[in-house]
């Protein structure tokens, strides 16, 4: 029932337009509908945005540690020995491992890294190195990247070290 009288006892008077109802417009409506789903739509770009770098990540720093592994193996060999004889793979113009070029078998390696176990994902890695000789100096500059049908377009993750006799 519409109340007809304000609570002094006066009578209501109603214009065109008034709602005693307090309920919204279809307009209203709308736009709140528009602006929550712009919100809901932001939020989950954004999700989405945290879950590719995350992954980026996970390969980046994998890439760097199968790396620094190889680059420590290599280390522990003395200057002279048969493996840090062969030069292995080559380098590009600024002194980093080439992958454009085939792979020198006896200076590479590759790696499965198991992702996620219950579902049996695997990321292969391929590991290459290279020895130059610098006078009495060994430079070790050992690369690894992520292989496969689904290779990112970042660059190799590349580190280098210097052995003196």
């Amino acid at each position: 029932m519409i109340p007809t009288q304000d609570r002094l006892g006066n009578p209501l008077q109603l214009s065109r337009g008034s709602r005693l109802d307090g309920g919204f417009t279809l307009v209203e409506m709308l736009i709140a509908s528009l602006v929550f789903t712009t919100a809901i739509a932001s939020l989950m770009s954004l999700v989405l945005f945290a879950f590719a770098a995350r992954h980026t990540s996970r390969i980046e720093s994998t890439a760097l540690k199968l790396t620094q592994q190889k680059l420590e193996e290599l280390k522990a060999y003395s200057p002279d020995h048969p493996v840090l004889s062969s030069l292995g793979n080559s380098l590009d113009g600024e002194g980093r491992i080439d992958f454009s070029v085939p792979a020198n078998p006896q200076a590479t390696v590759t790696s499965q890294i198991v992702l996620n176990v219950a579902r049996s994902t695997h990321l292969g890695f391929e590991t290459r190195w290279n020895v130059t000789s610098a006078g009495m100096r060994k430079i070790i500059t050992v690369a690894t990247r992520k292989i496969g049908s689904a290779a990112t377009g970042a660059r190799p993750v590349n580190l280098r070290v210097v052995l003196a006799p």
